[in-house]
C-alpha cells in the first residue's frame, strides 16, 4: 500500500455560487477518489483557498487507476488547481508513539 495526497485549491477562475458550492465540489471529488482507495483521511484545510486536503491509501497496483481518476477530475473542475503527490509511505494512516516504555504503533482513526 502507498499513500497518495491531493490538495484542491481555488484559483482566480473559481466561482462558487448557490448551485455549485465548495462543499459539493469537495464531496464529489472525495467520493470518486475514495472508490479507488482502501482508506482516506481528511487533513486540515490550513488556507481559505483550500477546497480539499486529503490523503488516500491505495494498493500499488491501483495507483494508475487512481491517477487516471485524478486526471478526469481535473478535466471536470478546470477552474480548480489540483496538487497531486505520491506515492509516499503511508504515514497519515499510522500513529506512532515513541516513549520511555518503547514504541507503540497503531492504525490511525479518523478515516473519511
Amino acid at each position: 500500500m502507498v499513500e497518495l495526497g491531493l490538495k484542491v485549491v481555488q484559483t482566480e477562475k473559481t466561482v462558487f455560487d448557490y448551485t455549485h458550492n465548495r462543499e459539493e465540489y469537495a464531496s464529489d471529488i472525495l467520493e470518486r477518489l475514495r472508490a479507488k482507495a482502501k482508506h482516506a483521511v481528511a487533513c486540515d484545510l490550513f488556507s481559505e483557498r483550500l477546497v480539499l486536503n486529503a490523503s488516500f491509501l491505495v494498493s500499488k497496483e491501483g495507483v494508475d487507476s487512481f491517477s487516471d481518476e485524478v486526471v478526469r477530475l481535473k478535466e471536470k473542475y478546470q477552474a480548480l488547481k489540483f496538487l497531486y503527490s505520491g506515492p509516499w509511505a503511508p504515514h497519515n494512516f499510522v500513529y506512532i508513539r515513541i516513549g520511555t516504555e518503547g514504541v507503540d504503533i497503531k492504525k490511525k482513526t479518523g478515516a473519511i
